[in-house]
């Protein structure tokens, strides 16, 4: 598997709710991570925020099964929140301005050396520097 690239929590949230206008492509980004046709480095980070909302709905079914789907599969990878990480995130906040959970979001994929973070959070044009976003569509062009 050649490209990776961190997916940010809003694609799967994109999926899960079958945003309008983003779910074909976000759907289609999940898939190619499903077939690994691309490494998805997913953050604890995002795991916490995704257990946040099912959480508050009551939803522990499909909390489980969305937390099985990435930890068993082939395509994903997740990544802990660690001291390197941890410490690089703390730089990017403060150089970026992006929000401390983006800034982890951010960190955990230049640690783990992917090529871009997929999302449509326009807020991560902050930190481009240190990693580029791109969204599910032109993300799906590159694999």
């Amino acid at each position: 598997m050649g490209i990776s690239a961190v997916i940010d929590t809003n694609i799967f949230l994109n999926v899960k709710n079958k945003e309008p206008g983003y779910f074909e492509d976000s759907s289609a980004v999940v898939d190619a991570a499903d077939a690994s046709r691309f490494l998805g480095v997913v953050s604890a980070v995002t795991l916490a925020e995704l257990s946040a909302g099912y959480n508050q709905r009551g939803d522990t079914i499909g909390k489980r099964e969305l937390f099985d789907h990435l930890l068993a599969g082939e395509g994903y990878h997740l990544v802990p929140v660690d001291a390197a990480v941890a410490d690089l995130s703390g730089e990017i906040r403060a150089k970026t301005d992006v929000s401390l959970p983006d800034a982890m979001i951010v960190s955990t994929g230049v640690t783990e050396g992917a090529s871009y973070i997929i999302t449509h959070d326009k807020e991560f044009v902050k930190s481009k520097r240190f990693l580029e976003p791109i969204s599910s569509r032109h993300f799906l062009h590159k694999i």
